[in-house]
């Protein structure tokens, strides 16, 4: 009978605490209550860690999104390999999220852009609308964009404007490459859709017109 007594009392003792425990958990997180929180566990040590994003600002949107899509095939090498900055990219005075990085395989040169919009009307970023870009360079003054990729047997040049969160294509370009006995040809097919005209050139190196910057890629995100 003694030992049913200090088990209740042990059993109420506990219960008062949990509740005082509470209240001052409910306390602590209305103070933080604009920061969004993630457990994650170490499954062999047990530990807890936390990881907290202030979602209040756009860095922390930006942190917290990125938290979450780097184990998304879309965008793991990208986000694991890539550096990012917060920059209007289409004009509109709304900073978005850029990455750039440099691709894994494949020939030629391989830096890469991603640019994910920032929804002013819905308060979000936009991962399932990205824009994929190879070796770009961005005119802002312009609002336009130049786009290429060259590997071993030929590829592909583009001139864009922005268009809201799209692009429209104002240049195309087709890229062939011949090498064999020690010639090389390079033909490129530009079709100019302003102006509905289509033209051939060749050459006996790679050549793109200059404002596509060939090998001479700036990046825009600065790695001290």
């Amino acid at each position: 009978m003694k030992i049913y007594l200090i088990l209740a009392v042990i059993v109420f003792c506990s219960a008062c605490n949990n509740k005082e425990s509470d209240n001052g958990n409910s306390k602590h997180i209305n103070t933080l209550k604009a920061f969004d929180y993630f457990h994650f566990g170490n499954t062999l040590s047990q530990t807890i860690k936390i990881r907290n994003f202030d979602t209040t600002t756009l860095r922390g949107k930006a942190d917290k999104l990125l938290f979450d899509l780097k184990d998304n095939d879309d965008y793991s090498y990208v986000i694991i390999n890539g550096t990012d900055t917060l920059i209007d990219m289409n004009g509109d005075g709304q900073a978005d999220l850029l990455i750039e990085y440099y691709g894994a395989s494949g020939t030629g040169l391989k830096n890469g852009a991603e640019i994910i919009f920032f929804n002013t009307s819905t308060k979000r970023f936009m991962p399932e609308n990205p824009i994929a870009l190879s070796n770009p360079t961005f005119y802002f003054t312009t609002n336009t964009v130049v786009s290429y990729y060259i590997g071993n047997g030929g590829g592909y040049a583009n001139k864009f404007k922005w268009n809201g969160y799209m692009l429209d294509t104002l240049e195309h370009i087709d890229i062939d490459i011949q090498s064999s006995s020690g010639n090389f040809l390079m033909t490129s097919v530009i079709h100019d859709y302003t102006t509905g005209n289509v033209s051939t050139v060749t050459s006996n190196k790679v050549r793109l017109p200059a404002e596509y910057k060939y090998f001479d890629y700036k990046p825009i995100v600065r790695i001290e």
